[in-house]
């Protein structure tokens, strides 16, 4: 589709997460060149996405990756973004991820935890990321990584109380239906995360 109409802003939209998702994929193996080969490709889709449609706003929670997290690499890496066509900027990426949570289609929760994972190290904005922690536990109640971020949040906002009640609930949730039909590795992950959960309560 984007060979026969180049701008056509759906089949840029869907390539730009193909790329995007093997530029995770390249960096989660080590192969760090595919991954700047793939990440380059995915983020000139996403500018192709919105200059087509500029109410894309999913596009931006695509866009927030080349933007935020370039902006807090370290300032000698962050002076070579711009000859491999990158740019580091924390704000414009933080602006993009609370745009695509409030008005995309597709990536709102997906963004919701983004922010969760980035508010857990913000003190002044940890009372906004534990609001939407507790919206994720109530829509994806099976979600144990829910949960167990809520926990943190609660001991890191010095409710200790809380966050031991909610480990304790998750602990008995390991017995309901749902875990007990997950596969054995999964099983153990669960039980692990929960077994080993004093280590999030060691630091404020």
């Amino acid at each position: 589709m984007a060979k026969k109409d180049k701008e056509d802003w759906f089949a840029n939209f869907f390539l730009d997460g193909v790329y995007g998702w093997m530029a995770k994929y390249y960096l989660d193996a080590g192969a760090k060149w595919k991954t700047f080969v793939n990440a380059r490709k995915a983020k000139g889709y996403f500018e192709k996405t919105l200059k087509f449609y500029p109410d894309c706003f999913d596009a931006y929670y695509g866009l927030r990756e080349y933007h935020y997290y370039a902006g807090t690499l370290p300032k000698l890496l962050r002076s070579f973004l711009p000859i491999l066509n990158f740019e580091g900027d924390t704000k414009r990426g933080m602006s993009e991820l609370n745009l695509a949570k409030d008005k995309g289609k597709y990536s709102k929760d997906f963004t919701a935890y983004e922010l969760v994972l980035i508010y857990l190290d913000k003190e002044e904005k940890r009372e906004d990321g534990l609001r939407m922690a507790l919206g994720l536990c109530e829509k994806y109640p099976q979600n144990f990584n829910f949960q167990l971020l809520c926990a943190q949040y609660y001991h890191y906002l010095g409710e200790d109380s809380l966050a031991r009640s909610t480990i304790d609930r998750l602990e008995l949730k390991i017995q309901d239906k749902f875990y007990a039909e997950l596969s054995d590795d999964k099983k153990s992950r669960v039980s692990a995360l929960v077994g080993n959960s004093q280590p999030l309560f060691e630091s404020k």
